[in-house]
């Protein structure tokens, strides 16, 4: 296959698909990251595919059901659990394994999903962040 573009190997398949998982505001499934990263010709799926099997047995990435998501060397996000704490404004408090892996984007879609499950357009919603077993707070307000 004639190559043009900047994809010119399979490393750079991998930062290719690195770095729209990493761009995305949540874990996506296979079919709508193939038609991404395959969107101008410029990648094979057979090299895409190859390239997608290795990141996972690397741990760069994790597959959960049929979605894709990154994780930061090799550590990926553990939500333990997710409680109301406060009516007014709506405040949630989710205790994770580490609040750096949190990332905003994905905060951001957890809140437009509570927000849609619980028919709370136009309400702001507080979004608290914890470690478990620290007593550290990082709230975020949205």
């Amino acid at each position: 296959m004639a190559r043009f573009g900047f994809i010119h190997s399979k490393l750079d398949t991998k930062l290719l698909i690195l770095y729209i998982l990493t761009r995305v505001a949540g874990p996506i499934d296979f079919a709508t990251l193939t038609d991404l990263v395959m969107c101008d010709d410029g990648v094979d799926y057979f090299e895409f595919a190859e390239a997608l099997s290795e990141l996972l047995e690397s741990g760069h990435l994790v597959r959960e059901g049929d979605y894709y998501s990154p994780t930061d060397k090799g550590r990926r996000l553990k939500i333990f659990y997710l409680t109301q704490a406060s009516t007014r404004p709506p405040t949630f408090v989710a205790f994770v394994n580490s609040k750096p892996l949190f990332h905003f984007s994905y905060q951001r879609y957890l809140i437009n999903q509570i927000r849609e499950s619980f028919s709370l357009e136009h309400t702001p919603i507080r979004l608290v962040v914890r470690e478990r077993g620290t007593g550290q707070v990082g709230a975020k307000d949205v």
